[in-house]
């Protein structure tokens, strides 16, 4: 009995002591991963060297923002620039991140605080030979990621076989940028273009059409050069990547039936990867398009096939940015679609 009772004692007190340890244990790994996304005095003075400390920069957080922290950089009263914590969605998950912007508006560092991207692949987005490729960049630069070697100011050679992580980072940089400007520099990002003839490759008077509308069809202008009618410029929406903030286009189209050209109106793509659908390489892949042909993506199982007119076209959608550019390409589907129905 006395020997059941001793091992009785002796049972309780080890797994009281596995529970302390346990406990122990727990907390002290919750601080380890806290501290690995936290920025440390040596990752400031690496990525904002003239400062050394940080105050709280106050403002309104928004639940779809990558945005979670920001603070002002000084070195003792003076201003060195803005910290800006971003958490870009990667390959396997966020990507934390803090964007450092000087006073000048050039980006002086950027520091991978914690991710989870593949080891070897996308895992280096975190080493210097990545990082320091966005150093003196400035907030006017348009930051992309290419795969060969960058031909233009902004140009980024992402890490090969690691084009979303890669696209990541320059997303989140690109958000960081556009917060800076917002809310530092006061300025006003939100405003809409308005259709520029040219841009769709169309000259002459734009008169607007009394038409019954269709979904996803906003506007149909008639444009005419005298008194000759030229084509048509159809304003549209369609659905990207959020589906409470469509993306607004324009369509050129000539009275034979030949798109000749599309104008990105408003968006809220993501930075970096959605908002390449107004580059001009994508945008001038549908000029000369019939309205007798079907659009298709050249991707395996992504095949769009919302036309019963004609050929298909095979466009490339952008990597990374697959629902932007997809919504593009339905949504010039639909305008086809319209246009064979109701304008020709």
């Amino acid at each position: 009995m006395k020997e059941n009772l001793k091992l009785g004692i002796i049972l309780c007190l080890i797994t009281s002591f596995a529970g302390v340890f346990l406990g122990f244990a727990n907390e002290f790994t919750k601080e380890v991963i806290a501290q690995n996304s936290k920025l440390s005095a040596d990752d400031l003075k690496e990525i904002l060297p003239n400062a050394n400390k940080l105050e709280d920069f106050t403002f309104e957080k928004n639940e779809d923002s990558t945005i979670s922290e920001v603070f002002q950089a000084k070195s003792d009263s003076e201003n060195e620039g803005y910290v800006i914590k971003v958490s870009p969605k990667g390959f396997n998950g966020p990507i934390d991140m803090v964007v450092a912007i000087d006073k000048n508006g050039e980006i002086s560092g950027i520091k991978v605080l914690s991710q989870a991207e593949t080891p070897g692949l996308g895992a280096k987005v975190e080493e210097s030979s990545f990082s320091e490729k966005f150093k003196g960049l400035t907030i006017e630069d348009n930051i992309k990621i290419v795969k060969t070697a960058p031909s233009s100011q902004g140009e980024i050679q992402g890490i090969t076989g690691a084009t979303i992580s890669s696209n990541a980072v320059s997303s989140g940089i690109n958000d960081a940028i556009s917060f800076y400007k917002e809310n530092i520099l006061g300025e006003d990002l939100s405003k809409e273009k308005t259709l520029n003839l040219s841009k769709i490759n169309l000259e002459g008077d734009l008169k607007e059409l009394t038409i019954e509308l269709e979904k996803g069809i906003d506007k149909v202008s008639i444009v005419s050069n005298g008194e000759k009618e030229i084509g048509y410029a159809i304003e549209a929406s369609e659905v990207g990547m959020y589906e409470d903030k469509p993306i607004k286009f324009a369509i050129g189209i000539s009275t034979g039936g030949i798109i000749t050209g599309v104008q990105i109106l408003d968006h809220k793509e993501t930075a970096g990867l959605g908002d390449l659908i107004e580059e001009e390489s994508f945008l001038n892949s549908f000029i000369g398009v019939s309205s007798l042909d079907k659009l298709s993506v050249k991707e395996n199982t992504n095949e769009i096939d919302l036309s019963v007119y004609g050929e298909v076209v095979n466009v490339d959608s952008i990597s990374g940015a697959t629902k932007s550019s997809m919504a593009i390409i339905k949504g010039i589907t639909n305008v086809i679609n319209f246009y064979n129905n109701n304008l020709n």
